[in-house]
């Protein structure tokens, strides 16, 4: 597929897309730029479903870099079929970090990874929910002068990026 085919065509971001995005949110110095740049790259790296990245807590984050696999139970996932284990690579151990810098030292294991402008430091509350991070990734996008894309064309950009980069004879059976 290449980029100027329509969008119904083309659900991923290619490479210099991607890296449009991550500077432009990166250059702006709010916490909710700090915030979204961390979960759009925790949500990239290992192409993590939007539906499971609000349902992180810190104490997710923290397990996942002393043990090097995220773990997302069944009753996170689409289908609630089977746990599954991300194991946390060089990209994803750097996102996680960047999402543990945003709490403070005495944040409690069960606060939200990806607190809510509302929840408030080290304050108890809600994480940012499903359609926040649609309308904040739109909002990115077109700061960026982007085609609109939804936080579930970061699953599928992961997906061409490991198909790109794979040398095996066949691509999408390592993505699947």
């Amino acid at each position: 597929m290449n980029a100027t085919q329509p969008s119904v065509f083309r659900r991923y971001l290619p490479e210099l897309e991607q890296a449009s995005l991550l500077k432009t949110v990166k250059e702006v110095n709010t916490m909710a730029a700090h915030r979204d740049h961390a979960w759009i790259r925790v949500t990239l790296a290992p192409g993590m479903r939007v539906g499971e990245a609000p349902r992180l807590t810190v104490g997710d984050l923290r397990a996942a870099r002393e043990t090097g696999w995220l773990f997302i139970p069944r009753e996170h996932r689409k289908g609630k079929h089977r746990d599954h284990q991300v194991p946390v690579t060089k990209l994803v151990a750097e996102a996680i970090d960047a999402l543990l810098a945003l709490h403070g030292a005495k944040v409690i294991d069960a606060e939200p990874a990806v607190p809510s402008r509302k929840h408030g430091a080290g304050g108890a509350g809600q994480g940012l929910a499903v359609r926040s991070y649609q309308d904040r990734m739109k909002r990115w996008c077109a700061r960026t002068g982007i085609e609109a894309a939804s936080p579930h064309w970061l699953r599928h950009t992961r997906a061409q990026n490991i198909k790109r980069r794979s040398t095996a004879v066949d691509p999408l059976a390592i993505v699947q």
